[in-house]
């Protein structure tokens, strides 16, 4: 198959603008599927477009940018004289928004057959002027890297190995429609970078991520500034009527995202409970990293069947982990609690705070967040009393610990 534009990119939806941080491009990961994933607002046709298809535009060979600077297949130089694969493209700008793109595939010569799936490869880019604020990328096991000369112009360098594509979706109307059963499959690495002028801001390419199809943008949800969603489209079966078309999204948050719009004041140290997520309204499991390369974080679904679904994902607990009570001794009216610190996710532990009560009295004392022990005074001598701790941070307090008696 040789690309067109109309291939490479038959659709635009415009988000409307609240935040730059509320329409930073996720990133997703695909696995044996394609999937496609928008904000339904306005879908502005390829016509609008202009641009310039291209074919083996490496620098080397004098090309302006885009062009590729270096390219790697299983570790082994690729270069504008390979006899099997080629890289081709399109770089375009879009009227009258004015943002810019740049999209590209590797394919065999000509378009002529699949290329190999298991094959892993390294693309850098010299994208001149055109700054990469996000990358989508049809692809597994994906690294992005968007590198600043810092003269105004910008590289982007994209590893990772291909992945099985379901294709058949149409998207001449809203929703696109998709076939239940895939009209045929491609082996496909290949995406496109993309730099918004006006009315969206994408943030946090760093290690984006990666789409089949069409890409992901996320939605406002009326005046709920602590949830995003994203609706997704695919074949539910790949072309051969009987394979679920399973695959794995990968989400990508930038921390500037978790800050401005869920406002979770310390996103380092968010952790898997801090993020409630629901797959077509049902809870569902998904793993939660801190991106390796900073500024973000990272979820992972899989396993799923992309046939008209909608992922959201809500701020879920971000107050401090349950301190646990190692100790509480007695020694006249003071009671002395040793306690196992309490894990930040989302706030910073700030402070600990103990509770001794005992015969409708409640004594309190207060310790520093470096502190493991805390010291509670007033006790009444012949008095039992049951005592706690727990953590406090910007987001409130945890819950209290288990209870020991003094």
């Amino acid at each position: 198959m040789v690309y067109g534009p109309s291939d490479l990119h038959n659709q635009r939806v415009t988000a409307s603008r609240r935040s730059p941080a509320l329409l930073a491009a996720l990133g997703l990961l695909v696995s044996g599927l394609a999937v496609v994933a928008a904000t339904v607002l306005s879908v502005t046709p390829a016509s609008s477009a202009s641009g310039e298809i291209f074919a083996e535009r490496w620098c080397s060979q004098g090309k302006p940018a885009p062009c590729v600077v270096s390219a790697t297949r299983n570790g082994v130089a690729m270069s504008p004289d390979d006899p099997e694969l080629e890289i081709v493209g399109v770089s375009t700008i879009y009227q009258p928004n004015a943002y810019d793109t740049a999209m590209w595939f590797v394919q065999r010569i000509g378009g002529m057959g699949q290329i190999p799936l298991n094959d892993t490869y390294t693309v850098q880019w010299d994208l001149g002027t055109l700054r990469p604020d996000t990358a989508r990328v049809s692809a597994t096991g994906l690294d992005v890297d968007r590198i600043d000369d810092g003269d105004g112009t910008y590289q982007a360098q994209v590893t990772g190995r291909p992945v099985l594509i379901a294709r058949g979706c149409v998207f001449v109307e809203w929703p696109p429609q998709c076939p239940e059963t895939a009209t045929s499959n491609e082996v496909r690495f290949g995406g496109e970078f993309w730099q918004e002028h006006v009315n969206t801001e994408f943030i946090g390419m760093e290690v984006s991520g990666n789409v089949g199809s069409n890409g992901i943008f996320l939605k406002e949800n009326g005046d709920d500034p602590d949830t995003f969603s994203s609706d997704i489209w695919g074949p539910h079966y790949l072309a051969d009527g009987a394979t679920l078309n399973l695959g794995a999204l990968r989400y990508r948050l930038p921390y500037s995202l978790l800050k401005s719009d869920f406002a979770i004041p310390d996103p380092a140290s968010v952790v898997a409970s801090s993020i409630d997520a629901t797959l077509n309204g049902k809870p569902f499991k998904f793993k939660l990293t801190q991106d390796p390369d900073g500024g973000g974080i990272i979820i992972d679904i899989e396993g799923v069947t992309f046939s008209r679904k909608k992922v959201e994902l809500n701020r879920g607990d971000i107050t401090p982990t349950r301190p646990k009570l190692k100790s509480a001794a007695r020694a006249g009216i003071e009671a002395t609690l040793k306690f196992r610190a309490s894990e930040s996710r989302g706030a910073k532990v700030k402070r600990y705070q103990a509770r001794c009560t005992g015969h409708g009295s409640v004594l309190t004392a207060t310790a520093t967040k470096k502190s493991s022990r805390v010291v509670v005074t007033g006790l009444r001598a012949g008095q039992g009393y049951s005592c706690q701790v727990r953590a406090g941070s910007r987001a409130g307090y945890g819950a209290w610990s288990k209870t020991k008696q003094v």
